[in-house]
């Protein structure tokens, strides 16, 4: 086998690789994935988070497959949500309250039910660092500019475990105002 250098001139190699694989690449199993996204919520892993789990290469094969299966799968309503990216930072994503917990007493039922709620963040951890302390919750924030939003799992007083969703759209107060009525919602 003769290369050419970058002189141009042609360099015979004695010693070539024989191995059709030359490199190897590993990946953390997709739960740690999603605990690393989840749980600091990593808007860039979300993104790459979406192609896996929708196994399509491209934004509008994810959405398409990933909606089909909110729909089958969840029985989300069509009309209820609309899948723009994976991160949830485009204007475009839509989505209600009641969808949202739909996805959660969905998740609850599955066997992997365990590995999801783990990869969440944790009153007082994550996204929760300095909120919600003393509280039993493990959930998902949700913010942008005139947005905030907090869904999870609270487990109350009386030991049940209640699916919580509240979203707040163009609300009139400051986001830390808007945070600390979510945070009540919660702790109440």
């Amino acid at each position: 086998l003769k290369i050419l250098t970058g002189s141009g001139t042609a360099k015979e190699l004695k010693d070539v690789p024989t191995a059709l694989n030359n490199i190897t690449l590993t990946s953390p199993p997709i739960s740690q994935l999603i605990s690393d996204c989840l749980k600091p919520s990593d808007n860039c892993l979300a993104e790459h988070l979406l192609f896996i789990g929708s196994g399509k290469p491209t934004y509008s094969e994810a959405q398409k497959s990933i909606s089909q299966w909110l729909i089958k799968s969840v029985g989300l309503e069509s009309w209820a949500f609309k899948v723009e990216d994976g991160s949830g930072l485009s204007r475009k994503n839509i989505t209600t309250a009641r969808s949202v917990s739909k996805l959660l007493a969905w998740a609850a039922k599955q066997p992997t039910f365990n590995l999801w709620k783990d990869s969440l963040a944790a009153s007082g951890a994550g996204t929760l660092a300095k909120r919600l302390k003393g509280i039993d919750f493990k959930g998902k924030t949700g913010t942008l500019a005139m947005v905030s939003a907090l869904s999870g799992y609270v487990k109350c007083t009386n030991g049940k475990t209640r699916i919580v969703s509240v979203i707040l759209n163009q609300y009139g107060c400051s986001e830390t105002d808007a945070r600390e009525a979510l945070d009540q919602f919660i702790e109440n």
